[in-house]
């Protein structure tokens, strides 16, 4: 048996409670990772991009769980969490996935190549409301 030590719940006092958890392959929440880079000159019009279409075409997915946007200069990360391998799949044969994809590529901010990463999350702590 493979066990995840997590954070939990939080106590009374708002620290993290520790738990462990059997590990389910089918139901791993999993962490996508996209990273680019971008005219620095028409970041703006990344940012805008990311917000206005990104964020609805992944929110309206199934099985999407949050993203975080990321940029330092040239460099761009995003980073979506799946609630499991299946809808983190699913994301990648997406009619509207593969629309955004064409439409941020022709869009023509974009620089050099971009990557992605997939891994099983196997913990976290977020507080607070987006930012």
């Amino acid at each position: 048996m493979v066990v995840v030590v997590g954070v939990g719940q939080d106590d009374a006092y708002g620290s993290a409670v520790s738990r462990q958890t059997p590990l389910r392959h089918d139901l791993i929440m999993i962490m996508r990772i996209w990273r680019t880079r971008v005219d620095e000159s028409r970041a703006g019009e990344y940012e805008h991009f990311a917000a206005e279409q990104s964020l609805p075409m992944f929110a309206a997915q199934p099985g999407f769980r949050g993203l975080l946007f990321g940029r330092d200069g040239e460099r761009c990360t995003v980073v979506t969490l799946w609630q499991d391998a299946a809808a983190a799949d699913a994301l990648e044969t997406s009619p509207a996935y593969r629309e955004t994809v064409a439409r941020i590529t022709a869009a023509g901010f974009l620089t050099g190549e971009s990557t992605v990463e997939r891994m099983a999350v196997h913990g976290s702590h977020l507080l607070g409301t987006p930012l």
